[in-house]
């Protein structure tokens, strides 16, 4: 197989629990939006906890995905536990590519809205969250069909719930409206309004949100995102004054913009090609099932999964089960 463009991952990843990390977050005090609508403690925040799944997923994505040219994790400062011999990872710190005018920052939005400006970083790569990884062998044509990232097209209203993301979202789907009208963009873009891939449910819902005049959400997956540096740079020079807003808050509160207006952006204006969401699989770490994560581990069921922290976990009975599965799948990782 030869691969026509070279693709980037990215893995944006924080441990909380590190001590120099809370002292830099101590000399900027204020809260995130987890912590202004909850009374859990601040080491509660699954936004900001780390438990140890970022060597999984970078192990599955060289694993499965040997065709990346470059696996860049991003932090602030903060060193991996565990070792590499593999080049291709490489630790990109905030202070190399986000703007000095925004640091320090413990805001994700201000993190991924500036990914584009990673030195080195190619035109096209793929986002992890460091709790998703490849669960079977991927080819670049799964995230990218010449130059158009693939995609699944839903419509979904936005439910905005105190300390969600839908109050963020709010926001993005309205610059959405702004910028790029439904009865404008529409019609042009049928042909990926009900694409068969898409499955029944996504299809239904897309068909019940269509009376609307303007786009009252979109239907989104805690997978990797297939991204554009030039997206990017397009929503930058559309709203630049927003972003920068939002990158100057040190905390994720609800006026912010997040990365997902540049996924929207390309929804809309029909620059991606349709995929399938059966590929995806999401679990839950509040209520996993263990024997169905062990089945699709085992019988690489789903070729993309995510393992998503959650406020209510049991730390010390759960952990330790997901991260032997995962250790059984993967292989031992060499610790410092």
């Amino acid at each position: 197989m030869t691969l026509k463009l070279p693709i980037d991952a990215v893995i944006t990843w924080v441990d909380g629990n590190d001590e120099a990390w809370l002292q830099k977050k101590s000399e900027f005090p204020g809260f995130s939006q987890w912590e202004l609508y909850h009374s859990d403690t601040e080491i509660n925040d699954p936004r900001f906890r780390d438990f140890g799944l970022l060597k999984y997923t970078i192990d599955s994505i060289l694993k499965y995905a040997p065709w990346i040219r470059n696996v860049f994790v991003v932090t602030m400062q903060q060193k991996l536990n565990f070792e590499y011999s593999d080049p291709r990872v490489k630790v990109v710190y905030h202070e190399e590519f986000i703007p000095a005018q925004y640091l320090p920052t413990f805001n994700s939005n201000t993190i991924e809205l500036n990914l584009h400006r990673i030195p080195g970083l190619s035109e096209h790569f793929i986002l992890f969250n460091d709790d998703m990884l490849l669960n079977s062998p991927v080819i670049p044509e799964d995230f990218f069909v010449g130059d158009l990232p693939k995609d699944v097209f839903g419509f979904k209203p936005v439910v905005p719930v105190y300390g969600s993301i839908g109050s963020i979202d709010i926001n993005n789907v309205a610059i959405i409206n702004k910028h790029f009208p439904k009865h404008r963009y529409l019609h042009a873009n049928l042909k990926n309004l009900f694409n068969i891939h898409y499955g029944f449910s996504t299809i239904l819902q897309t068909i019940l949100c269509l009376p609307w005049k303007q786009y009252i959400g979109f239907k989104s997956f805690h997978v990797p995102i297939a991204h554009r540096k030039a997206d990017f740079k397009k929503i930058w020079s559309l709203e630049g004054s927003l972003l920068d807003t939002t990158c100057r808050s040190r905390y994720r509160s609800g006026n912010d913009i997040s990365h997902w207006v540049i996924r929207y952006f390309r929804l809309v204006t029909g620059q991606f090609l349709p995929e399938s969401p059966r590929t995806f699989k999401y679990y839950d770490l509040a209520n996993i099932e263990f024997q169905d994560l062990q089945q699709d581990l085992l019988n690489e069921t789903h070729s993309l999964i995510c393992i998503n922290d959650a406020p209510n976990v049991d730390i010390k009975t759960v952990v330790p089960k997901v991260a032997s599965l995962l250790a059984d799948k993967y292989g031992q990782v060499q610790f410092k």
